[in-house]
């Protein structure tokens, strides 16, 4: 009979053993999961971050570049016809060659003189149209109030 009571005690031992080494390393592997999620969690969010930061100068310099690209093609066409004395005939038949010349204004340009009269390739205003009055107008010529 010793001998059974030995052998129990010795299977308890050994079970507890067992047991206590299961759970030891259960615990250990949710450690080490849990610091691995953490710091790959936290690597992710800042490799995302430096990715959307990129991406947004990115793509502000390329909408800087556009609208400077944009800005001075105005500034030209506008220059031209300032500079170059040209009449109504001659201006009109300028602007026609605007359209289709840039994806900003891809009608082309609009002119307005200072008698308010409205010059474009292809819209033609009507007989009481006046540009003066007209808040783009005024925006333009800094003389809204």
């Amino acid at each position: 009979m010793s001998e059974t009571k030995e052998m129990k005690k010795g299977i308890g031992v050994t079970v507890k053993l067992v047991f206590a080494v299961v759970v030891s390393a259960m615990i250990a592997v949710s450690v080490l999961l849990g610091v691995v999620y953490h710091r790959m969690s936290q690597t992710l969010l800042e490799k995302s971050e430096e990715l959307l930061h990129t991406t947004s100068d990115k793509t502000l310099q390329e909408t800087k570049a556009w609208m400077n690209r944009t800005l001075t093609m105005l500034e030209t066409q506008r220059d031209t016809i300032e500079y170059e004395d040209m009449d109504i005939p001659e201006m009109t038949e300028y602007i026609k060659h605007t359209a289709g010349r840039n994806d900003a204004y891809p009608a082309g340009l609009y002119v307005a003189l200072t008698d308010g009269s409205l010059y474009h390739a292809s819209f033609v205003p009507g007989p009481d149209f006046n540009a003066l009055v007209k808040s783009w107008y005024l925006d333009g010529t800094g003389t809204r109030r």
